[in-house]
């Protein structure tokens, strides 16, 4: 189902657009971009175990998740809120430092298939009763590794 919307394209935003030839329409550009963003968020998705990627969720409640700038943009930094708290290794039975070190060296496909996993674990919606962590973790695109 198609929906029509107005955007507000910053100028980053639209400097990744890209000059539109003349037979180029900005809404077939912008989905074109965000199918193909999908497709690499979907392979780039790295594997951790449930409890890593649950104290990765954790740690980032409430983490501004937008980007306005390349260099500014919070996929990047994640692992930072990892390294700082000090309750993840016992809540989620983990060793924080390392998993900040690994999110740290993750590429930028990487780190922006995680914050977008972290978005979707928190994006407001309907819990199934009786869903695990796991079941939600599966539907926010995290790939979960034993």
């Amino acid at each position: 189902m198609s929906r029509r919307t107005s955007l507000y394209l910053g100028d980053h935003a639209e400097a990744a657009l890209g000059p539109l030839e003349a037979d180029d329409s900005l809404s077939g550009r912008i989905n074109t971009i965000l199918i193909r963003y999908d497709q690499i968020r979907i392979a780039a998705c790295p594997d951790l175990t449930e409890k890593e990627w649950l104290a990765i969720c954790d740690a980032n409640n409430g983490t501004w998740l937008q980007a306005d700038h390349a260099e500014t943009d919070p996929a990047r930094h994640l692992w930072m809120n990892v390294a700082d708290d000090d309750e993840l290794d016992e809540k989620w039975g983990i060793d924080r430092l390392e998993l900040a070190r690994r999110m740290k060296a993750m590429s930028v496909a990487e780190q922006c298939a995680v914050i977008e996993v972290v978005g979707r674990f928190w994006r407001p919606g309907e819990v199934a009763e009786g869903e695990t962590y796991a079941q939600l973790l599966a539907r926010s695109g995290a790939k979960i590794t034993t």
